[in-house]
């Protein structure tokens, strides 16, 4: 979400507060690598490294260089434990875009998810637990979606979906 920016200063006799709209956290990432116009869209990958502008701001990625294999989540799994992802997350997003982890037994559908908020969760009606480490920054977050969401396929697939707030 925007913000506000100020200088005070002094003239004469008079302090003088200048206000000016900033384009908030996203918008100060994205032009700090040189990104303008539809290159510095949230939903754009500039680079071609299959992770949209949005998701390496909040993965702690560069927009201009394909560095998916350096932010990209770590995944272990098992057919007894399920998938675990683990990831940081960049704390100027949060309350500017959600992070989702979604699911599913195939590539086709995703028909669970789990969104990453400010702070640790317990397990949601999945079993689906999302823990947050955020003393340092960025955040340290585990998701762990358990086993039984595989059914009887035996297969368990997910991703991360950035989502930009209005």
């Amino acid at each position: 979400a925007p913000g506000f920016d100020g200088v005070l200063s002094i003239s004469g006799n008079d302090v003088v507060l200048t206000v000016s709209a900033s384009g908030g956290a996203y918008d100060t990432w994205v032009s700090s690598f040189g990104l303008a116009g539809p290159e510095a869209a949230f939903d754009f990958d500039k680079d071609l490294d299959g992770f949209d502008n949005g998701l390496e701001w909040i993965l702690g990625g560069n927009p201009t260089i394909a560095d998916a294999a350096s932010i990209a989540p770590t995944v272990t799994g098992s057919a007894a434990s399920g998938v675990t992802l683990e990831f940081t997350r960049e704390e100027d997003s949060i309350g500017v875009a959600d992070l989702v982890v979604e699911y599913g037994t195939t590539l086709a559908a995703w028909p669970g998810s789990a969104t990453v908020g400010a702070s640790t969760t317990p397990p949601d009606g999945n079993g689906v637990s999302v823990t947050i480490n955020d003393v340092p920054d960025p955040d340290e977050v585990t998701v762990n979606i358990p086993a039984i969401n595989a059914g009887g396929t035996g297969k368990l697939f997910a991703r991360l979906k950035a989502v930009l707030l209005p």
